[in-house]
């Protein structure tokens, strides 16, 4: 494929350009090969022997860079294809699944169970201060909820456990993917 031949003046690197030097350019959308036969004649400065330095250390960059597009292209076709795998498989196999100890609750202290753990939970990792909205929200909620019979303490520790073996189960990793070779959708 051969690009356009074009004259054009050909910038530096002190930002000038050399309009006065005709180049001939042949633009290939990505590269940019130059000529010229009487380009060392007009030469008169040190930056523009510093160009042309520029230019001819780029000459070996592209044909290494054309050699390996060639090469690559071949190459393609025989690369093996990639094995397709679904998002499930990127987690490792439960024995058994983590037990909710609110799926038996009222929806409505259920969430407020969620809503007091949360902010506890903040609290602590100094995202809430006990003088917050929030936190005295839920503090007021679990003052409600115990004084309905509800056990929170009992409940929160219930969370923490249950929370404790899904960060443990986030950690592991399925090793038989090691090294192969797959492809995921994208969402």
């Amino acid at each position: 494929m051969r690009g356009l031949p074009v004259i054009v003046g050909s910038p530096c690197l002190d930002g000038t350009t050399l309009n006065h030097l005709p180049l001939l350019r042949y633009d290939y959308g990505l590269t940019t090969l130059c000529a010229g036969n009487s380009l060392l004649a007009d030469i008169s400065s040190a930056g523009d022997m510093e160009c042309l330095a520029m230019r001819v250390r780029k000459i070996p960059a592209l044909v290494l860079a054309a050699a390996m597009l060639c090469l690559s292209a071949d190459s393609a076709e025989a690369a093996p294809l990639p094995r397709q795998i679904s998002w499930e498989d990127l987690a490792p196999a439960s024995n058994e699944p983590i037990e909710d100890p609110l799926e038996h609750m009222d929806p409505y202290i259920t969430a407020d169970l969620y809503g007091i753990y949360s902010a506890i939970r903040q609290k602590e990792t100094g995202f809430l201060s006990a003088v917050s909205p929030e936190y005295e929200d839920a503090m007021e909620a679990k003052y409600r909820l115990q004084k309905r019979g509800v056990e929170v303490e009992k409940l929160m520790q219930q969370l923490e456990t249950v929370e404790a073996e899904a960060r443990r189960l986030e950690e592991q990793m399925v090793h038989s993917l090691d090294g192969q070779f797959v492809k995921i959708p994208g969402y």
